[in-house]
């Protein structure tokens, strides 16, 4: 299946799968030029900070949103072929994980053009991908199950998740948010740990700190919630 969506996503496209690097590159183009550029703001390794959130928050949006019709638009599919549901949902995500690792390829030239200093905790990013792909599922499966029953889930999670990115240290660092707030922050948004533990690994060479097991808990209690709804799909097909 993961597999079919790759034919499909990429398919009449003359640069094909180079827009899983493209795409990213471009987004963090347009930050940058905003807050550097005509702000000037961030500092001489902003572009490469600004990239791996960017290509984070990427991976994370496309799976989310991309799960909310998929049961729905696959109901004839679940209504006569007996299979896990999460299925669908996994196979989706793992198209999107694809297309972060084949975004992150173009993390490599980058840093030979700032002339990053990469460390040992690079090898982090190994256990960050797996917590984040765990957490984009959670939220996947959730979302996809909300999807059956409001139908207007997509359209308001548009706005939610934009939201939720300001919120989030990616445009700007963490340190600039008064101090007392720093661990609140890192404590109830995934994405606050998360994007300091992808620019630690790859760019500042520091690894992460503690707080990189708060998505890993939201990924926890998403697919448990998800996982009493899925163990009878039998209520699922009937209300799609």
């Amino acid at each position: 299946m993961t597999s079919a969506e790759i034919s499909l996503q990429y398919r009449n496209k003359t640069l094909g799968f180079f827009w899983a690097i493209l795409d990213p590159v471009f987004l963090m183009i347009t930050y940058w030029v905003l807050v550097s550029v005509i702000f000037d703001r961030g500092g001489p390794d902003y572009a490469a900070l600004l990239f791996v959130c960017v290509l984070s928050w990427r991976w994370f949006l496309q799976s989310a949103l991309g799960s909310i019709k998929l049961f729905v638009s696959n109901a004839s599919l679940v209504q006569t072929v007996k299979f896990p549901l999460a299925i669908l949902v996994l196979s989706r995500n793992a198209l999107h994980a694809l297309n972060f690792l084949m975004g992150l390829v173009a993390f490599i030239p980058l840093s030979i053009l700032l002339k990053l200093d990469l460390t040992v905790n690079v090898l982090w990013i190994l256990a960050l991908i797996p917590i984040q792909f765990l957490f984009n599922l959670g939220v996947s499966l959730l979302f996809a199950l909300i999807g059956i029953y409001l139908r207007d889930l997509h359209n308001l999670m548009s706005f939610a998740l934009r939201l939720i990115f300001y919120l989030s240290p990616g445009l700007y660092s963490l340190s600039t948010i008064p101090t007392q707030y720093q661990v609140l922050m890192l404590s109830i948004n995934p994405f606050a740990s998360l994007f300091e533990a992808y620019k630690g690994a790859l760019v500042t060479g520091v690894s992460p700190s503690i707080f990189i097991l708060v998505p890993l808990v939201w990924s926890i209690v998403l697919i448990s919630i998800a996982n009493k709804f899925l163990v009878n799909p039998n209520r699922i097909i009937k209300d799609l």
